[in-house]
């Protein structure tokens, strides 16, 4: 079960477990998403053609990574009920195959739902770093979260969209 709405500390950092991009991340990437840049797929271009001399993963792709790392740190299982928006989300450095990423997330902000009496908002900070450290994308996200003692409501769509 994930974290309710009252479970959260203004100021707790809450950091996930770590993934390694891998080269079937990049390619199912660009298959679903159709962005085939070669700065993504094509190690020649990358070495020859870029600053980077590498290849880099799509910067969503990193993005979506970072809020897997989230869920898989517990934080919105049967509990977040909408993602009302990504606020101000910077990418600070490439991330390149065989990067190792993890997350840390530290509640900004706590109010009751304006909206949905069983729910709160959390608002973020959230930071994506690799393993030596280094930032590589930041920014806010506010998410929607039921209420200890609120039972979910049948056919709720979780976290996705929604406003408040």
């Amino acid at each position: 079960m994930g974290l309710f709405w009252e479970d959260f500390r203004l100021g707790e950092t809450l950091r996930t477990p770590t993934r390694t991009v891998t080269e079937s991340d990049v390619s199912l990437f660009a298959g679903l998403t159709a962005d085939h840049n070669e700065l993504h797929t094509s190690a020649t271009y990358a070495a020859e053609r870029t600053p980077f001399g590498q290849r880099v993963a799509h910067g969503l792709l990193c993005l979506g990574i970072c809020n897997g790392l989230l869920a898989q740190a517990g934080l919105y299982e049967g509990t977040a009920l909408a993602l009302l928006g990504i606020e101000d989300w910077r990418f600070v450095a490439p991330v390149f195959l065989g990067d190792t990423l993890g997350a840390e997330w530290v509640a900004m902000d706590l109010r009751p739902s304006r909206s949905r009496p069983g729910a709160g908002v959390v608002r973020a900070h959230v930071v994506l770093r690799k393993q030596d450290g280094a930032t590589v994308q930041e920014g806010t996200v506010a998410l929607l979260f039921r209420r200890r003692g609120e039972p979910p409501r049948s056919g709720s769509a979780g976290v996705g969209g929604g406003g408040d």
